[in-house]
């Protein structure tokens, strides 16, 4: 296919990108080429409460004025918690998270915001209340959902989705001051907050009550991991790791040199438990063991890590005031000047210690003395966690450390995803010791382990063990997630002292958080990775560069984008017949979420492209590709119709047509059960005229006697032979 087309959905000629009919056959085709995503948003509305009163009660400049303060202190909260102003309209700001950029705590920021609008409307109420003896306050609604947008590398953005109307009801049902939280939302994030529930409400405009929320307090710290509350995750399937850690300290103590020592891996994979594990072994022998967590955003965050190490050695609390605390710090730090800068870099004073710029080295130089100092006492091991989010200065204040901490028992741990390369492509390269080891996914073994260790679970299906396996592919906090979301639906329940399979166990889905996760990570792609991952989801876990090939725009970076998808571990090459490229995605999670990131129009496309890519294919491979050939063709008769048009009579004729035959070659092979699958499916695309229907109905009899359903195939063939005098 030509650079910058796409197939026509009626007759799969190319189509030029931006025609509104394809040349061939005359389709409209241009509402299905226009570069759009489907992505999972969370949506916020705050409103200003009683607006015509206000109206009745204030002059006109002064509301407006009102007004404008309310649209900059709602806009800047959610602009500083990563979400994007979608627009100011009236007097209500609406925000919109993950429309640009996913985050695995979308959702979580979205709750966050609207505590902080609450909280920064205060100055201006007081203002008002003190002026003009008016009340201002503020109503907000949150939800979280599926939504099209616009092609971000295009520069789209508009969203369009239910989630977006729950939360401008749910805002509107709101009493002022109050926050409502949507059902989607709410799962999303009860984790990390603390709800009351409101009850189903009845919103404008929805045919069923809405199940609402207010949430009452925040549970969890920013960027604070997830899994299972009050179940400690046990360390499986690290024991080389674990191994190579402590033989580092050992060497660290004993040489009495710093080592940076890095651990990567995709989110979820273990780096933060297998730091604990490490930093309780080293605890028992005498080390000091110091934490310090990247945000993700937030006031303050350059050296959110040094400020948590050095508040942990030197006791300070929460609890304590700006004095006390500085007095607690200059009491535990070697000299007046380390202590002067460690202080203006954790927040305790507002001053700058050094005059004329430099703060970043000098924070530096006094945070290696007072690191110094700490391991004179006993050796040091510095955890710190999510680099990947750390500020530029922070990373370059680790290497530092790493480099000029001499004779020093300094152990420096740094947990990291894969994203941290992109941004320090040589990072450990220094003049330092350093190490850096890859986590990679637990095998079957290991995560039935950790399933039996977290929930001994009585009853549990082997079908749905399996399928949680399946599901997390070897990620520790996958499997906690699954447990979470099982526990949440009732599938499994506790009876005593007992975890047990309710008798009702379902199929295992994903949970969103997981799916949060991951769309996360696949935001961070170039458009060429990102554009190639998606077709290649289309496809198949395992896809041929061929077929990829003619599935792309950018045929010609194809090669480097694949080369950055396997860096990133996000797939890997495969050995294949002939010599022709193959590959795989690492997890069939990011398969899945890759897949859904696309609109359906264009899944339909590819979908049908691929199957006439298929049927040009012969040789060895033709009874497999023609099963193959029908489930694309299937999928793109199944999406046709769900976008309200219904497929075109071509399409749904090769379609019937590839299922039929996958359905005779199942039966010459005696897989009957294949069989019924492929004719049923075959039956559900409704094949014309209705002798051709009789006709597979006639076999699928046959099949349903082979398989022992005498009765169902008896009553089944009444029924056809009814139909078939009804004909002729």
């Amino acid at each position: 296919m030509e650079p910058n087309t796409q197939p026509c959905p009626n007759c799969a000629q190319p189509v030029p990108s931006g025609a509104r009919f394809c040349p061939a056959c005359g389709t409209s085709v241009a509402a299905r080429v226009q570069a759009s995503e489907r992505r999972v948003v969370t949506a916020l509305f705050a409103d200003l409460a009683g607006s015509t009163r206000l109206g009745e009660q204030l002059d006109p400049e002064v509301l407006r004025d009102v007004v404008s303060q309310f649209f900059e202190i709602a806009g800047q909260e959610i602009r500083h918690h990563g979400g994007t102003v979608e627009q100011f309209s009236g007097d209500a700001a609406v925000g919109v998270f993950g429309m640009t950029a996913s985050h695995e705590d979308d959702a979580e920021r979205a709750v966050r915001t609207a505590f902080a609008i609450l909280r920064g409307l205060d100055p201006l109420q007081k203002a008002v209340r003190e002026r003009h003896r008016v009340t201002v306050d503020v109503h907000i609604g949150i939800e979280m959902g599926e939504v099209v947008s616009g092609d971000p590398f295009a520069g789209g953005t508009a969203v369009t989705g239910d989630a977006l109307n729950v939360a401008a009801r749910l805002e509107k049902a709101a009493a002022p001051g109050q926050i409502l939280v949507g059902a989607g939302a709410y799962t999303a994030t009860k984790h990390a907050i603390d709800y009351e529930p409101i009850g189903d409400l009845a919103l404008a405009g929805k045919s069923l009550p809405v199940a609402a929320y207010q949430p009452i307090r925040l549970l969890a710290e920013i960027g604070e991991a997830r899994g299972l509350r009050g179940l400690t995750a046990p360390l499986v399937g690290r024991d080389e790791e674990m191994l190579q850690l402590l033989d580092t300290a050992e060497r660290v103590q004993q040489d009495r040199k710093p080592v940076l020592f890095t651990a990567l891996g995709a989110p979820g994979i273990g780096k933060s438990r297998l730091a604990r594990e490490a930093g309780s072994r080293l605890k028992a022998r005498g080390w000091q063991v110091l934490r310090g967590r990247c945000l993700p955003y937030g006031d303050g965050i350059t050296y959110w890590p040094v400020s948590e190490m050095v508040r942990l050695a030197a006791g300070i609390t929460a609890e304590m005031g700006a004095l006390e605390a500085v007095g607690q710090l200059v009491a535990t730090s070697p000299e007046t000047a380390v202590s002067d800068r460690l202080a203006f870099a954790i927040g305790l004073t507002r001053d700058s210690p050094v005059v004329g710029g430099g703060i970043d080295r000098e924070i530096a130089l006094a945070f290696r003395r007072w690191v110094q100092a700490q391991a004179a006492r006993s050796p040091l091991l510095l955890i710190f966690e999510d680099i990947h989010w750390a500020e530029p200065a922070m990373l370059d204040l680790i290497e530092y450390l790493a480099t000029w901490s001499r004779d020093a028992s300094v152990l420096i741990l740094c947990l990291a995803r894969p994203e941290l390369l992109d941004k320090r492509p040589g990072w450990g390269a220094g003049r330092f010791q350093s190490n850096r080891i890859i986590l990679e996914p637990l095998n079957r073994n290991e995560s039935a382990a950790l399933i039996e260790a977290l929930l001994s679970i009585d009853g549990l299906p082997d079908r749905l063990r399996g399928e949680m396996i399946e599901r997390a592919d070897g990620n520790p906090l996958f499997v906690e997630e699954l447990i979470r979301m099982l526990l949440d639906e009732g599938t499994i329940v506790k009876s005593g002292n007992r975890w047990i399979a309710a008798p009702t166990a379902a199929e295992v889905r994903v949970p969103k958080t997981v799916e949060a996760l991951i769309r996360a990570r696949l935001d961070t792609l170039p458009r060429p990775e990102r554009s190639a991952l998606q077709a290649g989801s289309v496809i198949g876990r395992t896809f041929d560069r061929p077929m990829l090939d003619g599935l792309v725009d950018d045929a010609e970076r194809l090669n480097a984008a694949m080369e950055n998808l396997i860096l990133r571990d996000l797939v890997s090459e495969e050995a294949a017949p002939q010599g022709r490229a193959s590959y795989r995605f690492k997890h069939i999670l990011v398969r899945d979420v890759a897949y859904a990131t696309l609109p359906k129009a264009r899944r339909a496309a590819l979908h049908l492209q691929i199957a006439h890519a298929m049927a040009l294919l012969v040789g060895d491979r033709s009874t497999e590709l023609v099963e193959i050939r029908a489930y694309h063709l299937e999928e793109a008769v199944k999406l046709e119709t769900q976008l309200g048009a219904g497929p075109a009579d071509t399409l749904r004729r090769e379609a019937v047509a590839a299922l039929e035959e996958s359905g005779r070659y199942a039966f010459d092979r005696d897989d009957n059960r294949a069989a019924s699958s492929f004719l049923e499916r075959c039956l559900a695309i409704r094949p014309e005229p209705e002798a051709h229907q009789l006709e597979v109905e006639c076999l699928l009899l046959d099949v349903e006697y082979r398989l022992g359903r005498h009765q169902q195939a008896k009553e089944k063939g009444i029924r056809v032979a009814a139909a078939a005098r009804a004909i002729g």
